[in-house]
Formats: structure tokens, C-alpha cells, sequence
């Protein structure tokens, strides 16, 4: 009886586990406010459809041109479903000729608070080329329709791109 009731207890604790959080913070399981937003609109989670792309959102994190983390909740990369499912025949085609290798995205749907975040930063600068106005209905990562994108090689380093 005892051995049984070790099993059930450690059967509880693994069927649990992944439901529950860590220091208040979403887990896998729960979506973000943002990832229901993107949702909503009919965007759609590009890693959901090929779980061989890697995504690393720049603004994630507070190591890209504004100096601060812009996306506090989102870690998925969105994308109309017509841009996604071109990013993920384009990540076939890579995986066909160059089998170690895969897109990674760095950036895609922007929510337009965002947007207008990272058009402050730059408005009046010569950095304002490269930010769409949202007072002017923004740019096409407000819709799904632009992904910042590179090529990891099998270790997985970026290939130089360019800007």
C-alpha cells in the first residue's frame, strides 16, 4: 500500500507540476495578455506551425536599440496566418537544402503601444527612418505582415545579415 501510494503521489505532483507558476510568472500553459490580443485579431503563433524555427523577440529584453525591455509579456513570435504560412514554407525550403540550419525570429507582430514606444525613441533622430509613425497607422509588424528575421548555422550563430 505504501508503494502505491508513493506512485499516485508522484503521478499527482507530474500531471500538476506544468500547470502551476513560478514566482507569479505565466507559464507555458497560460497565454499572455499580448498572445491573446495578437489572437484575437486572428494572428497566429508562427512556432505553433514549425517548431523547428527559433524565435528570441529583441524586444524582450532590453539589449536592442531603445535600451529597455518594450515587450514584458510576449516571448511568441505572431503573424498573419497568410505571413506565416509563407515564413514556414521558407523554412522548409532552408531545412531542404540546408538542413542544420533555421530561421530564427528576432521580431513580428508589434502592438501599436509598442510602436508608439519605439517611435519616441527615435522621433527627431536619424534612427526615425526606421520606425513607422503610429500616428500614421504604424508599419506592417502592427499587422503580422513584417518579420525581422536571420539564419542560425548548426551552432546555432547568426549568419551576417546586414541591416
Amino acid at each position: 500500500m505504501n508503494h502505491i501510494g508513493s506512485i499516485l503521489i508522484l503521478l499527482f505532483v507530474s500531471i500538476h507540476l506544468p500547470f502551476s507558476t513560478q514566482s507569479g510568472k505565466a507559464n507555458r500553459f497560460q497565454k499572455s495578455k499580448t498572445a491573446l490580443y495578437f489572437e484575437s485579431l486572428g494572428l497566429v503563433n508562427v512556432a505553433e506551425m514549425d517548431e523547428t524555427i527559433s524565435v528570441k523577440l529583441m524586444y524582450a529584453h532590453p539589449d536592442n536599440f531603445t535600451g529597455r525591455t518594450l515587450y514584458e509579456d510576449l516571448s511568441e513570435a505572431y503573424l498573419h496566418p497568410d505571413a506565416a504560412k509563407a515564413f514556414v514554407a521558407a523554412q522548409k525550403i532552408l531545412k531542404k537544402h540546408c538542413p542544420s540550419y533555421t530561421l530564427i525570429i528576432y521580431d513580428a507582430a508589434r502592438p501599436m503601444s509598442i510602436q508608439q514606444k519605439m517611435w519616441e525613441t527615435v522621433r527627431g533622430t536619424s534612427k526615425n527612418i526606421y520606425v513607422s509613425n503610429p500616428a500614421h497607422g504604424g508599419g506592417l509588424h502592427n499587422y503580422g505582415l513584417a518579420v525581422d528575421v536571420s539564419i542560425l548555422d548548426e551552432w546555432g550563430n547568426p549568419l551576417p545579415m546586414g541591416t
